[in-house]
């Protein structure tokens, strides 16, 4: 999976420790995709978590344990009828996990063949659903949340701003270099995680007013290359995990509620806001990094305010 597959709703969050069964098969299955299939720790990630919910689903906390074993077609429906509600991409990953885990405990002789198959994953259509953009209104609202009198608020909104300006991935923010800053050219080099394409782009005043001031005043001594940086020793690299969270927490402190990852809300209130305003779909694919311009096709249907604009009056045409 790619840089978005954790684009889905979490679902309920429980840290109770999984019977000693469960914690076991998952972890194994986990490192067998890891070792044998190359998947990467993304996907993995994404996994473990649906793997988690289905477990405490079959062995929720405090009844009798039932192995992985003991799996039946009941307990899959069941648990992929209960998360029915987050959406269909929630069941879709959610399935794609679960029949890969039953496909390997088959493997293993725990379960029997067959019963991977039962695993019912809903169709997903191209450009069936829309992105769901942030208002500028409510983008403006996150950028104020943050206190910049301190290193770590000057961190965050820097962080906040390239989101907000660039509309770029949770993975670009998070590799992006100090060589990556060209102050003398004024531009910034994004070096797509996702396609492994560099992006070139302007280094907007706002970008550049945010990152010179962290920068300057904010960000710790460190013989790493990468931007943005903990601000506890060793000041290690702040992770994928790190950085959404930041992104979530303003959010929250901003009092905007979205159901869905943080970063691509800024992504997707960045694409609409160029459709909105006239520019070329290609033009738009190059600003995001798409390697299509077909990817980028989705923000065209977010224009729904230019067609009402342009659309009769039914009192018009009913005689």
């Amino acid at each position: 999976m790619n840089s978005q597959s954790t684009d889905v709703p979490e679902g309920p969050q429980d840290h109770s420790p999984l019977p000693t069964e469960w914690q076991e098969a998952i972890d194994s299955f986990l490192e067998f995709r890891r070792v044998h299939r190359g998947v990467s720790s993304s996907t993995l990630t994404e996994q473990r978590r649906f793997l988690r919910q289905f477990a405490e689903h079959v062995s929720p906390p405090g009844a009798a344990v039932r192995p992985p074993g003991a799996i039946d077609a009941g307990h899959i429906d069941g648990f992929l009828l209960r998360g029915c509600t987050l959406g269909r991409r929630w069941a879709s990953r959610a399935a794609t996990a679960l029949r890969a885990f039953l496909r390997y405990l088959t493997l293993l002789g725990e379960v029997p063949a067959g019963l991977a198959s039962q695993v019912a994953c809903p169709r997903m259509y191209r450009m069936a659903g829309l992105p769901r953009a942030m208002e500028p209104s409510d983008v403006r609202r996150v950028l104020r949340s943050v206190q910049r009198r301190d290193p770590g608020g000057r961190r965050d909104y820097a962080i906040l701003v390239l989101f907000a300006t660039y509309g770029l991935r949770l993975s670009d923010v998070a590799a992006l270099r100090l060589d990556d800053i060209h102050w003398r050219e004024g531009t910034i080099e994004i070096q797509v995680v996702k396609t492994g394409r560099p992006l070139l782009l302007p280094l907007t005043d706002s970008a550049g007013d945010a990152l010179a001031a962290y920068l300057q005043h904010g960000r710790p001594r460190s013989d790493d290359r990468r931007v943005f940086l903990s601000r506890l020793k060793p000041f290690q690299p702040l992770t994928r995990s790190h950085i959404s969270n930041i992104v979530r927490h303003a959010m929250d402190r901003a009092g905007v509620k979205l159901q869905h990852v943080a970063t691509h809300a800024f992504r997707h209130s960045f694409a609409t806001r160029l459709v909105r305003n006239g520019v070329p779909i290609d033009t738009v694919a190059d600003c995001l990094g798409h390697a299509s311009s077909r990817t980028t096709s989705i923000y065209t249907k977010l224009a729904v305010e230019d067609l009402r604009s342009v659309s009769l009056d039914p009192r018009e045409v009913i005689p």
